[in-house]
């Protein structure tokens, strides 16, 4: 997601966990806004609607367990647009861009994906529309400047749909 300077970004990721290395120095360097919540020693999706709103918070970029707390704790048709949503480091379930587009109908949903050790991100997908008989969002494709292959155990160049490892490489 390309950032301008007229973005507000929801910071809504401990400054200790590596989703917050985007939130900061991504926006940042954009000459974007960073809103962040109200320190509390436990999630306030309620609060995190309200502040979001209030701010007119254009991007998000949480895990996905962030992104559905703070969808169901948003009124449909009662927030303000979001331009995108991105999300990583975990599992997105199948029902949740349904959710968020409940919320924000015309809203870019972003998988992302990668290692902390490799440069937090790796990988995406732009999720459209999601298959009923998907068990899961895709991972994606490597980002620009990195590689991602699945190797066997010998460090060999898995067929497709065996199981493997996931190498990335790359810039970053």
């Amino acid at each position: 997601v390309a950032l301008a300077p007229s973005d507000r970004v929801f910071g809504i990721s401990s400054l200790s966990f590596d989703l917050s290395v985007w939130d900061v120095f991504g926006t940042l360097a954009a000459g974007a806004a960073l809103v962040l919540p109200a320190a509390t020693s436990r999630p306030d999706p309620v609060g995190w609607a309200a502040r979001a709103a209030d701010c007119g918070a254009t991007v998000r970029n949480s895990v996905p367990a962030l992104a559905q707390m703070l969808a169901e704790a948003t009124e449909p048709g009662a927030a303000p647009p979001v331009r995108a949503f991105l999300m990583s480091g975990d599992w997105i379930p199948t029902t949740l861009p349904d959710l968020l587009r409940s919320r924000w109908p015309d809203v870019r949903l972003i998988a992302m994906g990668g290692a902390t050790e490799a440069s937090v991100w790796s990988n995406i997908h732009e999720i459209d529309e999601v298959d009923p008989a998907w068990p899961s969002i895709p991972y994606g494709v490597p980002l620009r400047n990195q590689t991602m292959r699945v190797l066997d155990h010998r460090l060999g160049l898995c067929p497709p749909w065996a199981v493997g490892r996931i190498h990335i490489g790359g810039s970053g």
